[in-house]
């Protein structure tokens, strides 16, 4: 069993009966034959069978008819099969077929980064071996018996056929390492290692020839890169790198942007001929460079990378998770200096700087207000950033945040040389960063019901760039990225399909869609782009869900990238946990889960997954299994029991537009609609006799309810207000409802009676709260206060009192980048049910590449 080899659940025996299909038989049981449907004509046959894990998504050789994937991209499959491998060796296994078409990208990290991406499939060729034991050759696989294959027989696909299976001679690991670095090759430049019109003059190429370098086919691939390749394509399995492990190691070095090591080469060894570990020797070098180029850069704090070269380096980002993070509003994350030498980010609920001269990041005295969508002014000495309904500016030498204007839910901000441009409900709006009043450049059309994001000034001043999301359109990674002319209000449209464009001084449009970023050349003076876009990067983190058009990346005029991996919230496991903050892990498979809600009987979990289907599915507690609700293309979350336990509401797209649907539990019957609505509607609770239900909108302002019985029209509870409320949940009692506000300028939680809420209103956060629920027997009100969950007793009747907060545990390593309430209490108030990152806050890094902007040009060239 390994994360990127896919898995074997089962072998059996079933027995095929005419039209009443298969029927299971034990596999050390024969299954007998039934004289009834023998006399009907149906020979019973047998069939034995494997059960695989289902995998969505695409093979790598599908994805290679594309082209080769960025550098990146490349690097993170090879460590993965690498480890695959490793694991498969260890084992004493040797695959012996190992091809892009035996690899799988899944669904849930195909074209991005982050664990489980890349599986391993078929091993119908594999042959097994002596396990691997210490001491000298341990890296070697030995077959026992010698004789598994006939000598002289050859198995595998030729254009990945190690020289010895071309010749019919014992294979081992190290012919599955000569697989390797042809598909690593391929994968890399989008051309095979070794070519040819027939067969035989491929296979006599792979016993002759040797590859062009790959850094003189694919720009930007360093040298490291080529040696690592050409020792995995070695001749003679001797000269060869002799473990997959090694090989893991070495990649892993070249990804993290390791120095050059010269000299060492497998053929070129003085311990040629013998069965040693190449990794080992590379693998001191690299740390001694390692270790001596961090000496030298904490030394000298102006010192640059070398001019022109690619440089990847990480930087940690300490906890982004939390109520109020970028990524749970959906907010951008971070930003970088247009000269590359300083970036912002959001940790903490505050502002961080990073100067690429320094070892660490400090914090921005006085933002933490839980801030967002940082940005840097045209000279670099400033940072824009909205916190508490205003837009702010705080100078990257530290000092007081000065507030520049109003600004609410903001969606995307830039500055250009004398204003700052920023989106919120009334569309597109400018202000001096001296400070005034914001003035609309582009009104929000509401005829067409669009939403935009991220506005952006063309060279000139006279057009503005930014991404429309119209009606209809649930995700935005489906949205318009447009320009449109300040003088004239003319629209273009450049993009269907992406989100996040931005423009660069090059004469390229970056966008992205599906988590890959993407390049195509662009006349600003013409607003035409020139040819067609080109994948840069896979793997930038989105928003959750998609909700705000807001992609994980930023480019300085430098020339250098700046990314968040989209792994982040993947993963994620399911566990009990007390009232002293113990944990009892919950044996449902790691996904992507949100959203967990306890059935009113206690029975059940229902939680949505946001990896490949976005559907909604249903643990049973006691049979311990994870079966699967809703189906098909749409995108089902956020679920709600009914209080009998029969049904369950959720949000979904299914008709094409949003709405609230509900389903039987059980899975039988068709889901139903229950109302529709032109943005994404969230259910949060039922009226103890099930009839009204109360939910909220996003981007909305009010607090809904609707009602179960007649023509099921939904009603607003509160007026509209320039501020949001959320998150509303009836008391079992049916006579209050909480909800969260931030009205005060940070989000509390409130109290009303229902459903007549003008009668009376109570505040029972004052350090900050969200994502109330109630106790189910009344007594207690529960909510997050930033990261812990408080108690606080109730006493429901004709009057409400409630008395002081309790905390009851932490929530800091369940980072969950949503608003909507991520945790449950059980029927008996007893436990929760909570959802666990395994990225826990202080694992999460940006990704930063210098000169990057050389690559894109190499790519596609700029069109200014």
């Amino acid at each position: 069993t390994h994360a990127n080899i896919c898995r074997l659940y089962d072998v059996g025996r079933s027995e095929v009966r005419g039209p009443e299909g298969l029927r299971h038989a034990p596999t050390d049981e024969r299954p007998s034959s039934d004289a009834t449907d023998v006399a009907q004509g149906f020979s019973p046959a047998e069939v034995d069978f494997l059960v695989l894990e289902y995998l969505e998504g695409e093979s790598l050789e599908r994805r290679l008819e594309r082209g080769g994937l960025p550098l990146d991209s490349a690097l993170t499959i090879a460590i993965e099969i690498a480890d695959a491998l490793t694991a498969a060796h260890r084992a004493g296994i040797v695959h012996r077929d190992l091809k892009p078409g035996n690899i799988m990208l899944t669904k849930s990290g195909a074209l991005r980064q982050g664990s489980g991406q890349a599986k391993l499939l078929d091993f119908g060729l594999a042959k097994t071996t002596a396990p691997i034991v210490a001491g000298p050759g341990a890296s070697m696989l030995l077959t026992t018996p010698p004789n598994v294959t006939a000598q002289g027989t050859i198995l595998g696909t030729f254009q990945y056929m190690s020289p010895e299976q071309i010749e019919g001679i014992e294979a081992d690991a190290r012919s599955d390492i000569f697989a390797f670095g042809c598909v690593l090759y391929e994968m890399v430049t989008g051309k095979r290692a070794f070519e040819g019109k027939t067969r035989a003059s491929v296979m006599g190429a792979i016993l002759k020839d040797t590859p062009p370098a790959v850094s003189s086919v694919q720009s930007g691939a360093p040298a490291s890169l080529d040696r690592v390749i050409a020792a995995c394509l070695e001749k003679e399995p001797d000269d060869r790198l002799q473990s997959a492990r090694d090989l893991a190691l070495q990649l892993r070095w070249i990804r993290d942007g390791g120095a050059e090591v010269t000299g060492v080469h497998a053929s070129d060894s003085p311990t040629r001929g013998r069965r040693v570990s190449i990794g080992s020797v590379i693998g001191v070098a690299a740390a001694a460079a390692v270790i001596a180029g961090a000496a030298a850069w904490a030394l000298k704090p102006n010192s640059t990378p070398q001019p022109g070269k690619l440089t990847r380096f990480a930087v940690g980002l300490g906890r982004v998770g939390g109520d109020q993070s970028p990524l749970a509003t959906g907010r951008h994350l971070m930003a970088i200096s247009p000269d590359g030498t300083r970036i912002v980010y959001v940790a903490n609920g505050q502002l961080y700087l990073r100067s690429m001269d320094q070892l660490e990041a400090v914090p921005l005295r006085g933002t933490n207000e839980n801030p967002s969508e940082p940005f840097f002014s045209p000279d670099g000495q400033w940072v824009g950033y909205f916190a508490r309904s205003k837009l702010k500016k705080i100078s990257v030498t530290g000092g007081t945040a000065v507030s520049v204007c109003d600004a609410q839910t903001p969606n995307g901000a830039s500055w250009d040389a004398d204003r700052i441009l920023f989106q919120e409900a009334r569309g597109i709006l400018e202000v001096s960063p001296d400070g005034g009043t914001p003035t609309v450049l582009v009104a929000r059309d509401k005829s067409r019901n669009e939403t935009l994001h991220g506005p952006h000034l063309l060279p000139g001043g006279e057009t503005i760039l930014f991404t429309a999301k119209p009606e209809g359109s649930v995700r935005w990674d489906d949205a318009q990225i447009v320009v449109q002319s300040l003088k004239t209000g003319q629209r273009k449209k450049l993009i269907e399909g992406g989100t996040d464009g931005r423009y660069l001084p090059t004469g390229h449009l970056v966008y992205v869609r599906d988590g890959v970023l993407l390049a195509a050349a662009f006349d600003a003076g013409r607003l035409e782009l020139r040819g067609a876009s080109v994948a840069m990067v896979e793997g930038i983190a989105e928003t959750t869900a998609n909700q705000t058009g807001a992609a994980q990346f930023a480019v300085s005029r430098a020339g250098s990238l700046v990314y968040l991996p989209s792994a982040f919230g993947q993963n994620r496991t399911l566990a009990w946990r007390d009232r002293q903050g113990r944990d009892t892990l919950i044996n449902a498979p790691p996904r992507a889960y949100g959203a967990p809600r306890i059935s009113p009987d206690g029975t059940r979990i229902a939680i949505d997954a946001r990896d490949q289907e976005n559907d909604i599915w249903i643990w049973d507690t006691a049979r311990e299994t994870l079966t699967r609700l809703t189906f098909g293309p749409s995108q089902e979350v956020i679920p709600l029991w009914t209080p009998d336990s029969r049904r369950i509401v959720y949000s979904s797209n299914a008709t094409g537009q949003s709405g609230l649907f509900w389903k039987p539990a059980d899975g039988t019957g068709q889901a139903e609609p229950l109302m529709l609505s032109p943005g994404q509607v969230v259910p949060s609770s039922f009226s103890r006799d099930g009839k009204l239900l109360a939910f909220y909108a996003v981007g909305d302002s009010r607090l809904m309810v609707l009602g179960l019985d007649g023509d099921r029209k939904p009603r607003p509870l509160t007026a509209p207000a320039p501020f949001v409320e959320r998150n509303p949940d009836i008391s079992p009692d049916g006579r209050w409802i909480a909800y969260e506000s931030n009205e005060s300028g940070s989000y509390e939680i409130y109290v009303r009676p229902f459903p007549a809420v003008e009668q009376g209103r109570w505040q029972i956060s004052t350090d900050g709260g969200t994502r109330p629920r109630w106790a189910p027997n009344g007594r207690e009100l529960f909510y997050l206060e930033r990261r812990r969950l408080v108690s606080v007793s109730v006493q429901t009747g004709a009057t409400f009192q409630f008395g002081k907060a309790s905390p009851l545990f932490d929530l800091v390593n369940e980072a969950q980048p949503s608003p909507n309430r991520h945790y449950d209490v059980t029927p008996d108030g007893t436990r929760f049910v909570v959802i666990k990152d395994p990225q826990t806050a202080t694992s999460l890094q940006l990704v930063v590449v210098e000169h990057w902007l050389e690559e894109l040009n190499a790519r596609v060239p700029g069109a200014k």
